[in-house]
């Protein structure tokens, strides 16, 4: 294929996740051989990025969690993101290496919007809702973390989407056992792809893990 004759554009939709690092080096990869290819990304929750994806918004969507729809096709990325609490360095529970989930029905909780819903339980988690202390809700991580700054909540989130190596006094604390979250691609079924979609498409496969 010639890189000389492939351009355009694509328009990618996530949520917050470490895995978009794998995203960035394959838009590096496709950068290299296609120069002539833009990126374009649309951070928000998975509402948001199912709307824009439905909509025609954006050609592929990140996201986390089972595949629930038989309307979409999915490349799953054989990855997964480690949930826990951030939390202020000095708070009782960094005392602990790890939690369990009966230590999050004991603090006031920061939860992702997109876990919860109008229903008793946590999405994809034997957690009920009822039995936890939730003072707030937040689509992107980045708002919350001053919350838990200022002592008001810890928060339910992925691990090394906040850096806790610096002035913040934060810190993150793991589960046991250990509660992970699938990734996949996501893209509407029967989509006719233009030229440089396909080539992202493409290169995700070959820069798979299973396929290294």
């Amino acid at each position: 294929m010639d890189s000389d004759n492939i351009s355009g554009d694509i328009t990618v939709g996530c949520g917050e996740t470490p895995i978009m690092k794998f995203l960035t080096e394959t838009m590096k990869e496709i950068h290299d051989l296609y120069p002539d290819i833009r990126f374009h990304t649309f951070s928000g929750d998975a509402q948001l990025v199912m709307e824009r994806l439905d909509k025609g918004l954006i050609d592929v969507g990140l996201m986390l969690g089972p595949r629930t729809s038989e309307k979409y096709d999915y490349i799953n990325l054989a990855m997964k993101d480690h949930f826990g609490l951030l939390m202020p360095k000095e708070h009782p529970l960094a005392e602990k290496e790890v939690l369990h989930l009966d230590d999050m029905k004991s603090v006031p909780l920061a939860l992702p919007q997109h876990l919860t819903s109008k229903q008793e339980h946590l999405a994809h988690f034997d957690v009920d809702l009822r039995e936890l202390h939730t003072v707030a809700t937040y689509n992107l991580i980045y708002n919350a973390t001053f919350l838990v700054e200022q002592g008001v909540c810890l928060a339910f989130c992925l691990e090394n989407l906040v850096s806790t190596d610096g002035s913040r006094g934060l810190t993150f604390r793991s589960f046991d056992p250990d509660i992970t979250t699938d990734a996949c691609l996501v893209t509407k079924k029967y989509q006719v792809f233009s030229p440089a979609v396909n080539v992202f498409l493409n290169t995700v496969r070959k820069m798979l893990p299973a396929a290294s």
